[in-house]
């Protein structure tokens, strides 16, 4: 777990001028914003829950999770895919994600960012 989160830059933090959120950095913009966008249990687990019935269930070949920013993630078996811009990919479903990483290291940094949330001063609501 540790390699996955040091090989994208995972730090953790509960700003002090930020009473709301928890926050989450990494080595790119819209893996951050994907993940620190599901800042409430809920929203967490459904994210966990997603990727695990793609990893386990073989008859769900793909997961889409679209944020309130409109971001989005495309979680298959092997890789997860990032847009910034979940209009982008409707439109061409082609087009080049914005970012990549194999959706196993994709469920190690949401596991950890549960794990992290859980344990802050700053609990979300369900």
């Amino acid at each position: 777990m540790k390699n996955v989160l040091n090989e994208y830059k995972i730090q953790f933090s509960t700003p002090l001028n930020d009473p709301l959120y928890n926050k989450i950095s990494t080595i790119n913009w819209t893996l951050s914003a994907i993940i620190g966008l599901h800042y409430r249990f809920y929203d967490i687990n459904a994210l966990l829950s997603g990727i695990d019935s793609v990893l386990n269930d073989s008859k769900i070949s793909k997961i889409e999770f679209e944020t309130n920013g409109f971001q989005l993630a495309v979680v298959t078996k092997t890789i997860t895919k990032m847009y910034e811009n979940s209009s982008i990919y409707y439109d061409d479903e082609t087009v080049l994600p914005d970012f990549s990483l194999s959706t196993q290291d994709f469920l190690v940094i949401v596991q950890a960012w549960y794990d992290y949330v859980a344990n802050s001063s700053r609990k979300p609501l369900n």
